[in-house]
């Protein structure tokens, strides 16, 4: 098992290392939300999300506080954005926002308890899941709230509804909603 786990972290360097990232270095003119600037460079205006998080949705709670806090670690300072694809709905950049003093954005909203880690892609993040845990364990931030709700289930139109707490309770028109069910300790 540990010479499987080996293999994959080896095997997932490689992989990052084959990537090919892009970089935009420019002076942040915006921050519209928490989890989105805007670079400029060379008078031309780049969207970025910042890779891996989801800050609040306007009209949620902590929706200033994760606005206030991007602008103040990044508005009017040169950063570097290292991303790999652009949002084709959006068309936003997706990427790491790397902050003058070469801290990245992302990781200081999740550490003070401003964004969620938005678990997108297939490898986990351990750094992010982390300082997610320790943001939630220390109930700094959005995490004071004792069921804070992430952005991507307050987009959601229609709430999914709770599974039944008994069999004869299924509501077989609903049962693709429950999500999944079962002994969460395999």
């Amino acid at each position: 098992m540990v010479a499987l786990k080996t293999a994959i972290v080896l095997v997932s360097f490689y992989m990052v290392s084959q990537m090919s990232f892009k970089t935009i270095k420019g002076v942040v003119i915006g921050v519209p939300s928490g989890d989105t600037i805007t670079v400029t460079v060379d008078g031309t205006d780049y969207k970025v999300r910042v890779a891996d998080v989801d800050c609040p949705d306007n009209k949620q709670a902590f929706y200033r506080q994760a606005s206030e806090f991007a602008s103040n670690l990044a508005m009017g300072k040169k950063v570097h954005v290292n991303y790999e694809t652009i949002d084709r709905v959006h068309k936003y950049v997706v990427g790491d926002v790397i902050l003058p003093d070469g801290r990245n954005l992302g990781k200081e909203l999740i550490s003070e308890g401003m964004a969620w880690y938005y678990r997108v892609k297939p490898a986990i993040n351990e750094i992010y899941a982390q300082r997610e845990y320790s943001a939630w364990s220390r109930k700094v931030g959005l995490w004071v709230d004792p069921n804070p709700v992430p952005p991507w289930e307050f987009r959601r139109e229609d709430p999914l509804p709770d599974p039944p707490d008994k069999p004869e309770e299924v509501d077989y028109d609903q049962i693709f909603n429950y999500g999944l069910i079962g002994n969460k300790k395999m």
